[in-house]
């Protein structure tokens, strides 16, 4: 199970991030950036923070055109 925990270090934080993706498999990664769309599509996102998460999730995710749908 992961647990958050608060970071003062700003990179710190980032790499959890990064390191919390690569431990995901791509199906989770899809599901995910589906509910992202889903949310954001119904509710733009209302602060910095928000739009921030997403645009580093979608920088993230780059659709591979061989996976199978």
């Amino acid at each position: 199970m992961v647990q958050l925990v608060p970071v003062e270090d700003v990179t710190a934080c980032y790499q959890f991030s990064v390191d919390l993706l690569r431990q995901l498999d791509r199906e989770d990664l899809n599901q995910l950036w589906t509910l992202v769309k889903e949310y954001l599509s119904i509710r733009p996102a209302s602060n910095d923070k928000e739009m921030e998460l997403w645009v580093e999730l979608k920088r993230m995710y780059e659709p591979d055109p061989k996976d199978q749908l």
